[in-house]
């Protein structure tokens, strides 16, 4: 029913790289490729992860998860533990209480308790974001290394028109040719900077563009959701 055959896919508007991972500022590592190092270095330890099941940051994690089966075996990756549900706020007071150790959520909501003077049971570093955000200093998850499918892992949230199988190819065009001048308008891109949401050219906003963008990402998270554990078996 919700196949994208069944439907028109239409320009894209942009993109939110900004979801990212989260751990206590007191905590012994500020990136993935440090969590994987604090597991190496002390395998006695876990480290759990509060996410949502289906959600970006289930697909973010189980791409963590398979890199570190894939790149350094099954012992390690059994170190790595969900925590699944809960609202942003939820996750962040299990993380001020310690009950989880990394969480996952938006740059916008994680930002204000990395700043200094926050107290110290609050205070939090950011970090491996699903994509590049500009404007802000963090890193993503593919230039911390983490690959899937032999790819840097890039998964930012994508915003595009679908609209019915059958549209009308003039009015498709339309929407294409205005989006085109919307993502090009200087004010526009200013408030999508202002939300550190990354704006596309002319060239990625086209149709056949966008489609071929949405059919491989598609395809990818076909490929993902295939391979990822059972969060049953991680819980």
């Amino acid at each position: 029913k919700y196949a994208l055959e069944n439907m028109t896919v239409g320009p894209r508007i942009g993109q939110n790289p900004g979801g990212c991972f989260g751990a206590a500022a007191d905590a012994p590592y500020t990136s993935l490729s440090e969590i994987t190092k604090y597991m190496q270095d002390n395998p006695d330890k876990t480290v759990s992860f509060n996410i949502e099941s289906g959600a970006t940051s289930h697909l973010c994690f189980a791409a963590y998860y398979l890199y570190v089966k894939e790149t350094y075996g099954e012992a390690l990756a059994g170190q790595i533990k969900a925590i699944v549900g809960g609202t942003t706020a939820e996750k962040l007071q299990r993380l001020w209480d310690r009950n989880a150790d990394v969480i996952y959520g938006d740059t916008s909501a994680f930002e204000q308790y990395t700043q200094d003077g926050v107290d110290a049971q609050l205070k939090m570093n950011m970090f491996d974001s699903c994509g590049k955000v500009n404007g802000l200093d963090i890193q993503s998850m593919a230039d911390d290394g983490v690959t899937f499918n032999g790819k840097p892992f890039d998964f930012a949230k994508d915003f595009c028109m679908y609209g019915p199988k059958d549209m009308d190819a003039a009015v498709l065009a339309e929407y294409e040719s205005a989006m085109q001048r919307v993502t090009e308008n200087v004010d526009f891109q200013a408030d999508m900077a202002k939300l550190y949401y990354n704006t596309l050219s002319a060239e990625e906003v086209a149709v056949e563009a966008s489609k071929q963008f949405i059919y491989d990402k598609r395809d990818m998270c076909e490929d993902l959701i295939k391979a990822a554990p059972n969060l049953d078996d991680l819980t």
